[in-house]
């Protein structure tokens, strides 16, 4: 692979990084705040996708997210 396709390959695995760790920063904070609705009363549990988004951090290199 030439240089400046690695450079422009390692600058896209960096945005997609950076998008899922303030992807993941957000679903933290929501993260069981209580949601009211036309009545109605639930809270958020996000951590399905919390750890999906740990699981592809870590394929990543970035396990301590």
């Amino acid at each position: 692979m030439r240089e400046s396709a690695m450079i422009r390959q390692a600058e896209c695995q960096a945005q997609l990084v950076l998008a899922l760790l303030k992807a993941r920063c957000t679903l933290v904070v929501l993260d069981g705040n209580t949601v009211v609705c036309d009545g109605d009363e639930w809270m958020l549990d996000l951590r399905d996708e919390l750890e999906t988004i740990d699981a592809a951090l870590e394929m990543a290199g970035f396990g301590d997210a």
